[in-house]
């Protein structure tokens, strides 16, 4: 440890005994965190993470690393002083261990430079420090790797450029042989060996996995034995290329030792190992809802996966490694029940068995590959089916890389539903209304009729809501609350979307099915807006005022929307049609009535809201709470999300919102306004005081409508609360899983350049100021010398 330790110092504090490692680390940090790479898609991006920065870093490592290591041997054999260096007391593995070991250091410490970009992000945003973790990580195992490949070229050549070259080519290779670039080519003339290669040598993919939080041991043991194979072939080439010992034998060592890494690497790819989730909640485990539906099960659940084999899958899209990654999930599954059960099927052995599988709706779907030079489409199968007991048997037809994400809740969804005795029954309020914001007016439509231009009858703007709960195992009964079509018994929950002049015995009729102790999704407006094109240009906004009628029913929960608009700088544009002529054009509209509810604003303590990447809050108010009559009634309020802190309200009208009305500068009286409300406790007149009823209050109907309800979250944010209001177990936590996207809140300009000198500048200076001072204090030890060595 001694010579190792000796080796060590020297190297490292070579570094900095000249210039160039001043350079060579000041231009990594420009380059890696510079405005080309990284920070001019930062602020534009607005997303709290650092994927786009770890996605370059493979490709500067290749070239930078092999700079660190180009004169470890080069220098010494040019020079002659490798002579002097072997005549040492140490030997030859302690020799490449202190070189090596002093260049991982020098390059531990370029990359703490780049500390500066996650300091920035945490104080811009709220971002999930476990993906950038994994990418620091993976970056210290890639970095140490290229490192002994640069070692291991650098002991070849004398010439340092000539080493660096080479190994630029050799870590170049080693990283674009785990990407589909080379591996679907090799693919589609050798049938299987580029993805050989790929899973085998390549590095690429495996820095996937790491880089989105989740840190397997195969990957780890991959980047060690490759590693460590290059620091063993360095001190094998000191040995017969320096002293000359077995030079012959040289070539086929090289390929022993390369050999013995793949095995040991493919080997550990196929064992299942252990695998660790440093994301914040766990987003790559079994959600502990999915957990408690698994051990709650009473009877046997039998899943098949119905696949294509390994070697008729495209390369494209990491199809090929799709069985694998599917029957981990499985694996998963199973470690926490043994009433689950799963066996993985071949459907193309025969004919016969693809008839029966078409009979039940599963059939191959198309999948892009590539054969010899040229794109073809393969048919393949990739579906799950499962069965418990005699319920109707529950398909997921297409399987596919990009849907794996969401695989677990597909399966515990459909699972938790089968295993209910009836199926969740949800009734829905949604009156038929003019989808044109224009046609809502009286007037306007006259206007139309004038002209001879036909006016479209009212539709539902509700309809996808319903298909959407359908398709989530939901049986949708839509009612009028009044006549024969009221609120049928075995409803548990009621959805009120955007009522208007409710009657006093509709009204009643909602009151009711909630004092019986079933539950309540109401989403309601106070303002609707129609958008007219101004004849120079811009546009019109007139708000027109909505009486839902619902508003003594919700004084007895202590609420009440307020009767002013609601703005907010936080907003979205929209596009709107704009006629010239017989042309139309689409044009942006900003307005602060458009509002953008971003994460920071949301309750991250209930899975309602919580992994949500923002809502559409179109032309919503502010919701008020009355404390005392809360308190009075009985009942628990949660807050689910509210605007930004540079929220205005302005004073209800009906004429064109005007510049200085939409102007935030203007209004001084800012602050948070509330949206949506979770209430829980016995309703108002509810006889049995042992029922507790739950009631979710939104003050926006319009982002649930078809035009919005894709927007954002707003489709999970619905779901998510009528999971929460129906059923007994809550799987909203496993629907938002991985789907979130952390954005930074906004930025004023001195921010901007602010993070701009942080990231860029601070430690560059540092750096320099560092370089300076060391010259300083070795020309006064080297002049202190010199002058006492004269004496």
């Amino acid at each position: 440890m001694r010579n190792i330790s000796t080796i060590f110092k020297r190297e490292f504090l070579a570094y900095f005994n000249s210039p160039i490692a001043y350079v060579v680390a000041i231009v990594f940090l420009l380059v890696n965190s510079g405005l080309w790479l990284f920070m001019s898609n930062f602020f534009l991006m607005r997303m709290a993470e650092m994927r786009l920065f770890f996605g370059i870093l493979p490709i500067t490592l290749a070239v930078f690393m092999p700079a660190v290591t180009m004169r470890m041997w080069a220098e010494e054999r040019r020079t002659g002083t490798i002579g002097l260096l072997l005549s040492l007391p140490a030997r030859n593995h302690e020799l490449v261990l202190g070189k090596f070991l002093a260049s991982l250091l020098f390059y531990l410490v370029m990359l703490a430079g780049t500390v500066t970009i996650p300091l920035m992000i945490a104080l811009a945003g709220d971002p999930d420090f476990g993906p950038i973790l994994g990418g620091y990580i993976g970056s210290i195992f890639l970095g140490a790797f290229f490192l002994s490949v640069g070692l291991f070229v650098s002991v070849l050549f004398k010439d340092q450029i000539l080493a660096l070259i080479v190994s630029i080519v050799l870590c170049l290779g080693f990283y674009l042989l785990g990407t589909d670039l080379v591996a679907m080519p090799l693919d589609g003339w050798t049938g299987g060996l580029g993805t050989a290669i790929k899973e085998a040598v390549g590095v690429a993919w495996r820095l996937q996995s790491v880089e989105r939080g989740v840190l397997g041991l195969g990957d780890v043991i991959h980047f060690v034995s490759f590693t460590a194979g290059f620091v063993l072939l360095n001190v094998y080439a000191i040995e017969s290329r320096v002293r000359m010992r077995g030079a012959s034998l040289f070539p086929a060592g090289v390929a022993l030792v390369l050999a013995i890494a793949i095995a040991v690497s493919v080997a550990a790819s196929e064992m299942s190992l252990p695998r660790f989730d440093m994301t914040e909640g766990g987003v790559y485990s079994l959600a502990a809802p999915t957990r408690r539906v698994l051990a709650g099960l009473k009877a046997p659940v039998k899943v098949h996966y119905y696949v294509t084999p390994r070697d008729r899958m495209p390369t494209y899209m990491n199809m090929k490694n799709l069985e694998r990654d599917v029957r981990d999930k499985l694996e998963e599954f199973v470690e926490y029940s043994h009433s689950l059960t799963y066996e993985i099927i071949d459907p193309t052995v025969d004919v016969e068995t693809q008839n029966k599988l078409q009979a039940r709706n599963i059939v191959p779907f198309t999948a892009q590959s590539v054969q010899r030079d040229s794109r073809e489409a393969r048919l393949i199968y990739s579906a799950i089916s499962i069965s418990y007991l005699d319920k109707k048997e529950e398909i997921l037809p297409r399987v596919i890389p990009q849907t794996l994400g969401q695989l677990e809740y597909e399966l515990i969804s459909r699972i938790y539903r089968m295993t209910l005795e009836d199926k969740p029954t949800v009734a829905i309020y949604a009156p038929l209304q003019y989808r044109d914001p224009n046609m809502r007016d009286e007037t306007y439509r006259k206007m139309m009729a004038m002209r001879g231009i036909p006016v479209p009858p009212p539709e539902d703007r509700f309809s996808l809501v319903k298909r959407l709960l359908s398709g989530e195992g939901y049986h949708v009964v839509p009612v009028k609350l009044e006549g024969a079509a009221k609120i049928p018994a075995r409803a548990r929950t009621l959805l009120v979307l955007e009522p208007e002049e409710l009657k006093p015995e509709q009204v009643r009729e909602i009151e009711k099915f909630v004092a019986g102790g079933k539950n309540l999704f109401l989403a309601l407006q106070k303002h609707t807006f129609r958008y007219m094109a101004a004849p120079r240009g811009g546009w019109s906004v007139i708000p027109t005022r909505v009486n839902s009628g619902m508003e003594p029913f919700l004084r007895k929960f202590g609420l009440s929307v307020a009767d002013s608009i609601l703005m907010d700088k936080n907003s979205q544009m929209v596009q709107m049609n704009r006629r010239a002529g017989q042309w139309v054009f689409r044009e942006p509209v900003s307005c602060p009535v458009q509002i953008e509810v971003i994460p920071e604003n949301m309750n991250k303590e209930t899975g309602i809201t919580d992994r949500l990447s923002g809502l559409a809050y179109f032309w919503g108010g502010a919701l008020t709470i009355d404390e005392k009559a809360l308190e009075k009634a009985g009942l628990k309020a949660k807050r689910l999300f509210t605007t930004s802190a540079g929220a205005w309200s302005l004073a209800g009208k009906t004429t064109p919102l005007m510049p200085q009305d939409i102007d935030p500068a203007l209004h001084k009286k800012k602050g948070r306004r509330l949206l949506a409300v979770y209430l829980e406790g016995q309703a108002p007149g509810g006889r049995d005081k042992n029922t507790t009823t739950e009631v979710i209050v939104v003050g926006c109907a319009e982002m649930f409508s078809d035009d919005l309800l894709r927007g954002l979250s707003n489709a999970t944010f619905l779901l998510n609360s009528v999971d929460a209001l129906t059923l007994k177990e809550n799987l909203s936590s496993v629907r938002t899983k991985g789907s979130v996207v952390r954005m930074i809140g906004d930025l004023t300009d001195g921010q901007k350049l602010f993070y701009r000198f942080l990231v860029l500048g601070l430690v560059p200076i540092i750096l320099v100021a560092l370089g300076i001072t060391r010259s300083i204090i070795r020309k006064r030890r080297r002049a202190a010398y010199l002058k006492k060595f004269s004496q």
